[in-house]
């Protein structure tokens, strides 16, 4: 049964996710003002530390993500029915403490040496929270079957999907992040092995059972893979464009992901467990090339892949 919750946590409300052509106007405007060219033409930022963010960008970015992470927890603690006592008020604010400190610490390494991203420092901090409702005895969320298989690990669902549930202010600076970031890493990471030359392909939300199967499938034709775990990985395609991008419509920002990879004239291909009449039109208007479904994926590899010469 829904209980009440307190009014602080009815207030908490996350801004509803902008329109997506933002995203494009976003993209374009960050690659053309903080990214230039050296004189060896390789793509670096104008400042090699925190992902090529200022600092006052930087202090925003954590300042926002702070505002935000509370009220976004409030908000998925209060959807299971759970009052927020003097227990989960006090998991909220240790989340909140593990969040700050991570994040800065985070973003005040190099670039190159910043292993995490923002949001995967977001669902760590989630534990805290987890783990109080679990000794409360609280039932897990149901989850859709994608959900346990890529996070098994979050049984009440308090993962944000992606930035954007925590808010326009906290996508923007995500966003920020990652476009500079790759603009850094481009022109100081060396090629570690020849298949850095070969053309690569993104994959996207693809289930872990096909996963394996379908990057064996695309390396046998000579082709690159690249694993994008999260919307935030799209702003990689400043520094590196797929010949293709494979998107699975069982993930919650497939649609996020077929509108901003189309927008950056990469052609999508959409990959789907039920393909029919009813769901192909409304995914081409998102703008993918083609809807196909799972089990006949690797079959049509050869079709969907371009020939190389």
């Amino acid at each position: 049964m829904q209980q009440a919750v307190s009014s602080n946590l009815r207030d908490s409300s996350v801004a509803a996710a902008p329109r997506f052509s933002r995203f494009v106007q976003i993209f374009d405007a960050l690659r053309a003002a903080d990214v230039r060219k050296n004189g060896d033409g390789h793509q670096t930022a104008r400042r090699s530390y925190a992902g090529g963010m200022e600092d006052t960008e930087t202090e925003r970015f954590v300042a926002a993500m702070l505002a935000a992470f509370p009220g976004f927890l409030e908000s998925k603690i209060a959807d299971l029915g759970v009052v927020a006592d003097d227990t989960v008020t006090a998991a909220v604010r240790m989340a909140a403490d593990q969040l700050h400190a991570e994040l800065e610490s985070l973003l005040s390494r190099p670039a190159v040496e910043q292993a995490d991203s923002p949001l995967e420092l977001v669902r760590r901090a989630t534990q805290p929270v987890s783990a109080a409702l679990a000794a409360l005895g609280v039932a897990a969320a149901t989850r859709d079957d994608w959900e346990v298989d890529a996070h098994p690990e979050d049984r009440y669902g308090l993962y944000p999907a992606s930035s954007q549930e925590l808010g326009e202010e906290v996508w923007r600076h995500h966003l920020q992040w990652g476009v500079r970031k790759a603009g850094s890493v481009a022109g100081v990471v060396p090629a570690r092995e020849p298949r850095a030359a070969l053309p690569s392909v993104a994959v996207f939300g693809i289930p872990a059972e096909q996963r394996d199967s379908l990057q064996a499938e695309i390396e046998r034709r000579d082709f690159r893979v690249l694993l994008w775990r999260n919307p935030a990985a799209l702003a990689a395609a400043a520094a590196e464009r797929p010949v293709l991008a494979l998107v699975h419509l069982a993930h919650p920002a497939a649609h996020e992901a077929i509108r901003g990879l189309a927008a950056g004239n990469i052609r999508v291909v959409a990959v789907g467990e039920r393909v029919d009449d009813l769901v192909t039109p409304g995914i081409l208007a998102l703008g993918a090339g083609e809807v196909v479904a799972s089990d006949r994926l690797i079959a049509r590899l050869d079709r969907l892949l371009p020939r190389l010469v």
